[in-house]
This record gives C-alpha cells, sequence and structure tokens, in this order.
C-alpha cells in the first residue's frame, strides 16, 4: 500500500511541478505559422477595395506595358490623322484658289479641275477610314486604363504573391531574366579519370 501510494504521490508532483499540456503547446512557437504577410498596393494611393488574388496580380503586373503599348498606338494614329487633315486642308485651299481661275468655256482646264476634285474625294474617304482607326485606337487604350483603375490601381496585394510573380534578373543583362535550376550529378573518380 505504501507503494501505491508513494507512487501516486510522485505523480501528483509530477503533475504538479510541469505546466499543462495546452500551456506548454500555447508557449512553444508554431513552426508551421508563418509570419503576418505584408500588404501593399499597386498604384501610388491609399489601399481600396479588395485585396487582388495572385492571379488578378498577375495581369496588373502586366498591364502597365500594355497600357504603354496602346498609348503609343493611339498617339501614333491620332499624330498620322492630323498630318492627312493639314495636308487635305492645303489641298483644298488650292482647290478653292484654282476654282476661280478655270475657264468655263476651256474643256481641258475644266478636265483637269474635275480630277483634282475627285482627288479629293479620295482624300476625304481616305481620311475617314484613318480617322475611325485612330478612334479605335483611342477607345482601345481608354478602356484598358478604364480596366487598370478598375482592377488594379490602388489594389492591395500580398507581398508574398508578388515576390513568387517578380521575374530573377540575370547579371550578364539589366533585362529581366528567369533561371532555370538543373540537378547536376556530381562526377565519380572513376568518370573523371576518363
Amino acid at each position: 500500500m505504501n507503494r501505491v501510494l508513494l507512487s501516486s504521490l510522485a505523480l501528483a508532483c509530477a503533475a504538479l511541478a510541469s505546466p499543462p499540456a495546452w500551456q506548454a503547446a500555447a508557449a512553444q512557437p508554431k513552426a508551421a505559422e508563418k509570419p503576418p504577410d505584408k500588404i501593399l498596393t499597386l498604384g501610388s494611393g491609399p489601399a481600396s477595395g479588395a485585396q487582388i488574388t495572385k492571379e488578378q496580380l498577375r495581369e496588373c503586373l502586366a498591364m502597365p506595358a500594355r497600357l504603354s503599348a496602346e498609348a503609343d498606338k493611339a498617339k501614333r494614329a491620332t499624330a498620322d490623322v492630323e498630318g492627312d487633315k493639314a495636308d487635305f486642308d492645303r489641298f483644298d485651299a488650292q482647290l478653292k484658289s484654282e476654282r476661280s481661275k478655270v475657264d468655263p468655256k476651256d474643256r481641258a482646264a475644266i478636265a483637269a479641275y474635275n480630277a483634282k476634285l475627285e482627288k479629293r474625294q479620295k482624300m476625304v474617304s481616305a481620311f475617314n477610314a484613318k480617322s475611325a482607326a485612330a478612334a479605335e485606337r483611342v477607345e482601345n487604350y481608354n478602356a484598358l486604363r478604364k480596366s487598370w483603375e478598375s482592377g488594379c490601381e490602388n489594389r492591395p496585394y500580398s507581398e508574398r504573391d508578388y515576390a513568387e510573380l517578380r521575374p530573377v534578373k540575370s547579371a550578364a543583362s539589366s533585362e529581366p531574366a528567369r533561371t532555370e535550376l538543373r540537378v547536376v550529378k556530381p562526377e565519380s573518380a572513376s568518370e573523371a579519370g576518363k
């Protein structure tokens, strides 16, 4: 009986000396827990809207280059249309000044003037086509810009997601590049001597 009493007493002392299991588990840091992820934003304003997913972040990171390309296309098309408009205005002013000089009795002068009027009509048709194409380029840019503003600008994202998507830069150039990792098997002593 003394043995049972002593062993019970030893167990009770041991239990009181050590902290409860729930306390011991809470005191130990969990290795599986990751530190809180830092949240960043796209754009220069304060964070607004829900945090974007990794796939949305991938699309948003590609969008500035697309915006720049679309802006360049729209600017070139608009400048081309403005150049054609200036050419047309000069030609139209020339026709107006020649109109008063055309002799109504001279068939050759009338035919030459009519040929210039046909050229003017072709210029108008070409201008209208280029103008419509330029307007479409501007609309494409505006739609892409609106998409950026509503889906990407100032939206929060995870720094961890960004780090996974960020391209690795090569040391040889400033161009972004992906590096491939290969498993390299070490040469054995017998293969090295061959």
